[in-house]
């Protein structure tokens, strides 16, 4: 992504139930040649069970994300969904 650069890392404040932290949001440029589109779940679960990137598998990336969201306290429903059907297909 270093050299066909499909999202922007933007930081943003972020506001908890019970205080506010500094968090980092990705915007995708939907121009981008590598951009997918809106995918069905099903599809979306199984090219994150079947890819790999330079930093390791795609399922690693989503199961962190997800534990990240817990260690603050915010559930995602759709979120965990995903994983657990990325997992089912793994």
């Amino acid at each position: 992504m270093v050299d066909d650069p499909i999202y922007i890392c933007r930081k943003v404040g972020l506001r908890l139930p019970d205080r506010r932290i500094d968090g980092y949001t990705l915007v995708v440029n939907r121009a981008n040649r590598i951009y997918a589109g809106k995918l069905a779940f099903e599809e979306t679960a199984y090219r994150i069970a079947r890819s790999t990137g330079d930093r390791g598998p795609n399922i690693g990336y989503l199961a962190s994300s997800a534990e990240k969201l817990d260690e603050i306290g915010i559930e995602d429903c759709a979120l965990y969904a995903l994983l657990n059907r990325t997992r089912e297909i793994g």
